[in-house]
């Protein structure tokens, strides 16, 4: 069963309504990713585990995977070449017109996966105006928050050394494309938190909300410790993700 609403006509959409009112759509960013990994990384992510997710609950909940939104917000990543960045208000636009046109055809129930930690406020407010302007109904979720238990038990780096281009991204690349790694410029950086209640790391929760460059505390790009990265744990990883998404999946169909 197609999952992809690219691949699908107008036709097999409006047949694919009867049975779902179910979409998700990827949200991530193009921006640097240190000297080891692609441009493309965070949206390359948020991709994969919406389209694996719906291929697995593909005969139950017949969701379907919207295309891609590639570009982010990622002002703090503007400084190194390659990176494009949406301001704000085009980012929020962009998704809000997104979610409308979906709500027009019948999509219910929105499910942003997002892959990049500059989109998360954007997205929220995109959630809240779907709901006050359109009555829609808008989940927001990191792909990555769906694995904390799991990095727990399987982290190696210290705090600080899960955040950018780090052990959790590195690992889900060796997984996925360990062809578009450079190895051999891995680099380990760890930035030292510049206040006591500062932690940069995805899941070392930080009492404070501080704006940064990352040119002001690395010089390659990388937040984090790739060195500790491994193919097992990224194989770790995306799979209790696809098993937590799936199991949302059912349980939104249900309701």
């Amino acid at each position: 069963m197609k999952v992809l609403l690219s691949e699908m006509t107008w036709l097999e959409i409006q047949e694919r309504l009867k049975r779902t009112d179910i979409v998700l759509v990827p949200v991530g960013s193009i921006e640097q990713h240190g000297l080891h990994l692609p441009l493309d990384t965070d949206i390359l992510y948020a991709f994969e585990v919406a389209k694996r997710a719906a291929e697995a609950v593909a005969n139950d909940v017949a969701c379907v995977v919207a295309p891609p939104i590639c570009f982010g917000y990622s002002e703090h990543h503007i400084d190194f070449p390659g990176t494009i960045s949406l301001r704000p208000e085009t980012l929020l636009s962009l998704v809000f017109d997104v979610c409308r046109s979906l709500i027009h055809h019948g999509f219910k129930k929105i499910v942003i996966v997002n892959g990049h930690g500059g989109n998360i406020p954007i997205l929220n407010i995109v959630a809240r105006r779907v709901k006050d302007e359109l009555k829609g109904l808008v989940i927001v979720f990191s792909y990555w928050s769906l694995a904390t238990e799991a990095v727990k038990k399987i982290r190696e780096s210290e705090p600080g050394g899960i955040a950018h281009a780090c052990e959790f991204e590195t690992s889900l690349a060796l997984t996925l494309r360990p062809e578009l790694i450079n190895k051999d410029m891995i680099r380990r950086e760890i930035p030292k938190s510049r206040l006591s209640y500062e932690r940069i790391d995805l899941f070392t929760e930080s009492k404070i909300s501080i704006p940064w460059n990352t040119r002001e505390i690395s010089q390659t790009g990388v937040i984090g410790d790739p060195t500790k990265a491994t193919k097992e744990k990224g194989e770790i990883i995306l799979n209790t993700i696809i098993q937590e998404l799936t199991k949302f999946l059912r349980e939104l169909k249900s309701i």
